[in-house]
């Protein structure tokens, strides 16, 4: 395949060399052979690399090859270098159907040795996901958003307070009898720590929530005004939990501390952070870990069992300290305000007295994380 691939990239070379498309971007290309963007510039992408195992990632599908061997030849291509892009098509195809059947079979060998290609096909394998997600369950949000703020505790000198903040920003019902609940708890005999909707900050102002409770779960249903793209509803839920982990180390040989989210709607971009106090785990990092859930449910680290449940996902990550600019660059709306009105209720300063900032920051970005995965930070 790879020889053959190698092949048929030299062959599609000469073609655009023999037509006017010879010199042109992928932009200019897609917009005179009147083929798709994304086409365009992953064939050009192929043709550019000298690896032949990118090269073979990057090349677009053999249907589409044809139609766009079609379209240059009646813009100019010569004749001869397009017969023989064909020829090496034909046997890049028949190659591909004796050996692997489809290409999606052939992507998933080659994403084993190329990182970025395995990056590229989760993605848009986990997409495909969201998609059929939001068609089933008729609802669908754009950002999930949640943040731990980690602060020593005024009671218990030897542990942690977490403030928690929950945003759910373009929640859309995409069907009229769709329902959308979001759930959060609090421990068992923790009432007053209980979960809570900050009303103030959620939009349209007019946004119907019903609160109902089981146990130790609080759950929020949203009724928005239709299923029209602009009245999307932004919802925001905090959570205080007093000495919820050891001061001196976030993992013990009896404890691991950890947080994390269970995918339950289709969703857009999963936004994963904790805010450190300064005080608090000066040397320790987090990563990012998934679990799949369907067979064994909800992970509790350590559990060396669980590995085999463990997902593969490239997040973006983001260490920096906590100041001004670092909260404002979340693209969650108000969410510098948001969290500077949470921690001045409890009392809390995000800056010393010298105007340094006091909190760390490590955040996690997923695009599409996949429904019922379990999306966790741990301690390295």
């Amino acid at each position: 395949m790879v020889r053959l691939s190698e092949d048929l990239t030299v062959s599609l070379r000469a073609v655009i060399d023999s037509s006017p498309l010879a010199g042109l971007g992928p932009i200019e290309l897609g917009r005179i052979a009147g083929v798709d963007k994304t086409f365009a510039s992953r064939l050009m992408s192929a043709l550019r690399t000298s690896d032949p195992l990118v090269a073979l990632s990057l090349l677009p599908g053999v249907v589409p090859l044809r139609q766009f061997l079609t379209a240059v030849e009646a813009r100019g291509a010569g004749s001869r270098p397009v017969q023989g892009a064909e020829k090496a098509l034909r046997a890049f195809d028949h190659e591909l159907q004796r050996s692997f059947g489809t290409r999606t079979r052939l992507d998933a060998v080659i994403s084993d040795s190329l990182p970025e290609a395995r990056r590229r096909h989760e993605v848009s394998a986990r997409q495909a996901v969201y998609r059929g997600m939001a068609m089933i369950k008729g609802a669908s949000i754009d950002i999930e958003s949640c943040t731990w703020i980690v602060h020593p505790s005024r009671k218990k000198p030897k542990r942690v307070d977490v403030l928690f903040l929950a945003g759910f920003v373009g929640i859309h019902r995409l069907r009229p009898t769709a329902r959308v609940r979001l759930g959060a708890s609090y421990r068992a005999g923790a009432p007053d720590t209980s979960a809570r909707l900050l009303r103030e900050f959620c939009r349209p102002s007019g946004l119907t929530v019903t609160t109902t409770s089981e146990k130790v779960f609080t759950y929020y249903e949203i009724s928005t005004a239709s299923v029209r793209r602009d009245s999307a509803a932004d919802v925001y839920l905090t959570e205080m939990l007093e000495g919820a982990a050891p001061r001196s180390e976030p993992a013990t040989k009896q404890e691991t501390w950890s947080v994390g989210d269970v995918v339950t709607y289709p969703i857009k971009r999963l936004d994963l952070t904790l805010l450190i106090h300064r005080d608090v785990w000066p040397d320790r990092d987090f990563s990012l870990e998934a679990y799949d859930t369907a067979g064994r449910g909800l992970a509790t680290l350590p559990d060396p069992e669980r590995d085999f449940d463990r997902l593969s996902f490239n997040a973006r990550a983001l260490r920096c300290v906590a100041d001004d600019e670092a909260l404002r660059a979340s693209a969650v709306p108000d969410y510098a305000k948001i969290v500077r009105h949470l921690t001045a209720q409890v009392g809390w300063r995000l800056e010393d007295s010298s105007g340094r900032p006091m909190f760390r920051k490590i955040s996690f970005e997923v695009a599409y994380p996949l429904h019922g995965s379990q999306i966790m930070l741990v301690p390295e």
